[in-house]
C-alpha cells in the first residue's frame, strides 16, 4: 500500500536536524553516527536526506503497523543513493487523527545495511 498523504508529507527540520542527524542529541546521536559513516550524511546534507524521505513518501510502499491515541503508525523502507553509497532506511510516519498528511516521525538506517544484507 501507499503512504495516505504521502504526496503531502511533513518532515519537521527539528526532526532532522535536532534529532535524526544530531550527533550531540542522547537519542538520536546513534542514527546521526550510522547516516554518517554508511551514507555520508550529516548535518551538512540534510536537505539530501529531507528530499529523499520527500520522495520516497510519494512513491514507496509503506505497511500500516499499528494505531495509537494519537494517530495511525505507517513504516516504509526505501534505498537511499548518496555520494556513491547505498543503504536500506527505515522511515516512520504518523497519520494524526483528523489529518490526512503523514509526518515522519523518525528515520534510520536500517540494521540489514549494518549486516551487510542490504
Amino acid at each position: 500500500m501507499k503512504l495516505p498523504g504521502g504526496d503531502q508529507a511533513v518532515i519537521d527540520d527539528d526532526k532532522l536536524i535536532g534529532y535524526c542527524l544530531n550527533p550531540e542529541h542522547p537519542e538520536g546521536r546513534h542514527k546521526a553516527r550510522v547516516f554518517q559513516s554508511v551514507l555520508g550524511i550529516g548535518l551538512k546534507q540534510a536537505l539530501d536526506l529531507k528530499e529523499a524521505l520527500h520522495q520516497a513518501a510519494a512513491k514507496e510502499s509503506a505497511e500500516h503497523v499499528g494505531a495509537t491515541p494519537h494517530g495511525d503508525l505507517y513504516t516504509m523502507d526505501f534505498m537511499l543513493h548518496h555520494e556513491g553509497k547505498a543503504a536500506l532506511v527505515r522511515s516512520v510516519w504518523m497519520v494524526r487523527k483528523n489529518e490526512s498528511m503523514p509526518r515522519l516521525v523518525s528515520c534510520y538506517v536500517h540494521k540489514s545495511a549494518l549486516r551487510g544484507d542490504a
